[in-house]
């Protein structure tokens, strides 16, 4: 199972595990998975203004993203943020025995 955890007030994700649905490379919610995932690290990086780190660990099926946005970019990173998030909860409302997620709300 992909276990997804996102804190919309300190703007990290962290996703992990394998999703378990097929075979390696056949496994359609890892896939998109891997497609989430992978748009947000580019939007991520691509925007110097956003500050993102990242933490990929290939053995344990980590990645972690987080960003610490300069002045006025809070809202937009956010957004970004918020929209990946929107795909990970479509991915488990579709295949909720091989994604699960959590989200920190806002203080």
């Amino acid at each position: 199972m992909t276990k997804v955890f996102f804190d919309n007030k300190e703007l990290v994700m962290e996703i992990q595990g394998h999703a378990g649905f097929a075979n390696a490379g056949q496994d359609i919610v890892c896939a998109a998975v891997s497609a989430l995932s992978m748009t947000l690290l580019a939007a991520a990086e691509e925007e110097p203004m956003y500050q993102a780190s990242r933490d990929i660990n290939k053995q344990e099926a980590l990645i972690r993203v987080s960003c610490c946005p300069e002045r006025g970019y809070m809202t937009r990173c956010r957004e970004m943020f918020r929209t990946i998030c929107i795909g990970f909860e479509l991915l488990h409302m579709e295949y909720p025995d091989f994604v699960r997620i959590e989200v920190s709300e806002c203080s």
